[in-house]
């Protein structure tokens, strides 16, 4: 409903996923196997130890470290969501779910997180994720601090505190991995949108994806943090052709102390639809068939989504499915104010 975060994390599941880092070449730095499970109402004792909250009794005030950023004359005009749906399913292999999702349409805020881990901790890890980038996220929101552009990094003032959301998440993900037995391997991916202006920012980590819908065509904005993506990239660039195993990703939050995140930033304009989701879907379902069915659907985002989540589970659902539509509104009223003149990838 307006004015109420709309938080979907289901029950986790039994998946084998790995961590293939990107210092790392002919191994596999870990594999996350066995969870079991657990509801958004009843926090298991695990969770408990992480020191995880229900999303209603998120307090903690974590504010980004923004120094160094150089202030223009206009403030940052949140765009609210007023047209969104998040679906999240299990599949058709999985007993339970680990991804966990959320959309803030007062702060122009989504995100999908993707875990992995041992024994009850790929769910943990996830929901680690999203709430801390939610609350750190309303943090920055309730400042009402100046927007701009920083001259040196090229970042908004909204992409550097997605950032530093993230990089705290990140930390905390990692302490208690290395902290809580239980909890020891776990680890996520992430991808953020936030809308503000006529411009969105976009982060990711791993292999969770944000595409466009623009004039009945799709574009895929992110770029996967994957093995599969990495070969893919090198056979474009003439290297040999070898196998691309798609359940290995180069980047995770909580598996090193540090981590990689790359940011986009970009204008949107009325009639954008963005999507995010976990590889679920876009393992099972091709671009172009991702893209007739948003086009085929485009005046109603709920049957959107479940088209979508159903297409995956035809091909075999192999894995947890969590979507993500949103269609902003420009919160200037107007196209092409010019804070972003241009997509540009950054890397944070």
């Amino acid at each position: 409903m307006p004015g109420h975060s709309k938080f979907v994390r289901s029950r986790p599941m039994q998946r084998r996923r790995g961590f293939f880092p990107e210092s790392t070449r002919g191994q596999y730095s870990r594999r996350c196997i066995d969870t079991t499970p657990n509801d958004l109402a009843n926090f298991s004792v695990i969770q408990a130890q992480a020191g995880l909250e229900h999303p209603a009794s998120q307090a903690d005030n974590v504010a980004g470290n923004n120094r160094g950023i150089r202030r223009s004359v206009f403030l940052v005009s949140i765009c609210r969501l007023n047209d969104f749906c998040q679906l999240s399913d299990v599949g058709q292999r999985r007993k339970h779910n680990e991804d966990s999702s959320a959309v803030l349409p007062d702060l122009g805020l989504a995100m999908v997180a993707d875990g992995m881990g041992g024994y009850k901790a790929g769910e943990v890890a996830s929901a680690i994720a999203v709430h801390r980038v939610l609350e750190q996220m309303r943090s920055f929101a309730e400042e009402n601090r100046p927007g701009g552009v920083d001259d040196e990094s090229g970042y908004t003032r909204a992409s550097i505190a997605i950032r530093n959301a993230i990089v705290h998440a990140n930390e905390e993900i990692f302490d208690k991995a290395n902290g809580i037995p239980q909890c020891a391997g776990m680890g996520t991916t992430a991808v953020v949108a936030l809308f503000y202006d006529d411009a969105v920012s976009l982060a990711h980590v791993g292999d969770s994806r944000a595409y466009r819908l623009r004039d009945d065509k799709l574009e895929l904005v992110t770029h996967d943090h994957s093995l599969a993506q990495r070969i893919a990239d090198q056979n474009g660039e003439g290297g040999t052709s070898k196998p691309a195993p798609k359940n290995l990703v180069t980047r995770a939050l909580g598996v090193e102390r540090t981590v990689r995140i790359e940011i986009t930033q970009t204008q949107f304009i009325q009639g954008d639809i963005f999507l995010l989701c976990s590889d679920g879907l876009s393992d099972m379902v091709p671009d172009d068939e991702i893209g007739l069915t948003l086009g085929k659907y485009t005046a109603n985002l709920r049957q959107a989504a479940e088209a979508l989540v159903a297409k995956a589970n035809e091909k075999g659902g192999r894995d947890n499915i969590s979507v993500v539509l949103l269609r902003p509104r420009p919160a200037t009223g107007k196209r092409g104010r010019g804070l972003i003149p241009r997509l540009g990838k950054r890397r944070a």
